[in-house]
């Protein structure tokens, strides 16, 4: 990466956030593909997948963010009835209340565009996101080892719920009322 890129992946008025198409989804799963050889022990061959991404960005639900026309962070912003029953079962009455809540799922930051404000800059952006879509709560899992994740998070407001062992990992549950 060139110095250009860094200073405007610093500058948020270079980022462009916006929904994925479903053409799209190749360039989250290649971010997706690249971030796992940078610790996301709970992301495998098996999880994220292409697939997954296809159907994310057809649901309209796969957001990314853009420095120089280049994809540097992936977010989905879910209302799959489907991916909240999957948390749900292992988790029921840790979460609050809520009538239409949005799970958020799938972040990653291009380990290049590391540091740069850009995972906390997703986060804004998806509960804005979920907000027009008729979210009321904002859901997520964090694995409990990923300390800078939880930090943004706690920092952005989210309030730590409960704990959950799923997909052969531990997770802690946060959420937002939005």
């Amino acid at each position: 990466m060139h110095n250009k890129s860094l200073a405007d992946a610093a500058n948020t008025e270079k980022r462009v956030f916006r929904k994925l198409s479903v053409e799209e989804a190749h360039l989250a799963n290649a971010l997706a593909d690249k971030t796992k050889q940078y610790g996301f022990k709970h992301w495998d061959e098996y999880y994220p997948t292409l697939e997954i991404f296809e159907l994310d960005a057809a649901a309209g639900e796969l957001f990314g963010c853009f420095v120089d026309e280049k994809l540097v962070s992936i977010i989905t912003v879910s209302f799959s009835k489907e991916e909240i029953e999957d948390v749900l079962a292992v988790s029921a009455g840790i979460w609050s209340k809520a009538d239409k809540p949005s799970m958020l799922s799938r972040l990653c930051v291009d380990p290049d565009y590391r540091r740069m404000g850009i995972a906390t800059f997703m986060m804004r952006q998806a509960a804005i996101q979920a907000g027009q879509m008729g979210a009321d709560m904002l859901w997520l899992l964090v694995a409990t080892d990923n300390a800078d994740a939880i930090g943004i998070y706690i920092s952005l407001g989210y309030t730590k719920v409960g704990s959950v062992h799923i997909w052969d990992n531990d997770f802690y549950c946060y959420e937002l009322s939005i």
